[in-house]
């Protein structure tokens, strides 16, 4: 591929993989997200997530720091009440 893919294309393939139920390339998927976009709360989520799915407790809690480091906030989502 001539040019870098963005963020949006490696998590839809991590919708893929979740499909698949390949959990190294969810990670390895989510990893190339937060590396196009690394501002990006959703990916950090996401493998926050598959960790989560698969017991990796400190693999969570390393996201989740990393998150709080770099000073990524998760959004709140929209409620229709």
């Amino acid at each position: 591929m001539p040019m870098k893919p963005a963020a949006i294309l490696w998590r839809s393939s991590l919708s893929a993989c979740t499909a698949a139920g390949n959990v190294e390339l969810r990670i390895y998927a989510a990893d190339k997200a937060i590396l196009s976009d690394p501002m990006d709360s959703e990916s950090y989520i996401l493998l926050s997530n598959i960790y989560a799915a698969e017991g990796m407790w400190d693999d969570v809690k390393r996201v989740r720091n990393k998150m709080e480091y770099n000073g990524i906030v998760k959004e709140t989502g929209p409620s229709w009440v």
